[in-house]
């Protein structure tokens, strides 16, 4: 059986993946960066990125560390601000 894709849904449900993505694309933007400035400060191409952003792609541990390093900021940051975002979501969901 194939395991249905999660994504968006219309009550705001964000999948770990997509919710991980927003955040990471609001951290880099608050940063005054662009996709390309980041994927080049960070030694990746700007391909991974975007696929980051859009909730496309699984992070190795060492990206997420580059990724927040070059952010100037701890991955941490970036996990907590995805909980939130799944958090905010689910509870949303149940108030529907």
């Amino acid at each position: 059986m194939v395991k249905p894709k999660r994504t968006t849904g219309a009550t705001g449900n964000y999948s770990p993946k997509k919710a991980f993505g927003l955040a990471f694309r609001r951290i880099r933007a608050r940063k005054g960066l662009t996709q390309t400035q980041l994927a080049d400060r960070a030694g990746y191409h700007r391909n991974l990125v975007s696929l980051i952003e859009r909730g496309e792609a699984n992070l190795s541990l060492m990206t997420l560390f580059d990724m927040a390093a070059t952010l100037g900021i701890p991955p941490s940051k970036i996990v907590r601000a995805t909980e939130r975002l799944v958090d905010r979501a689910a509870r949303t969901s149940r108030r529907v």
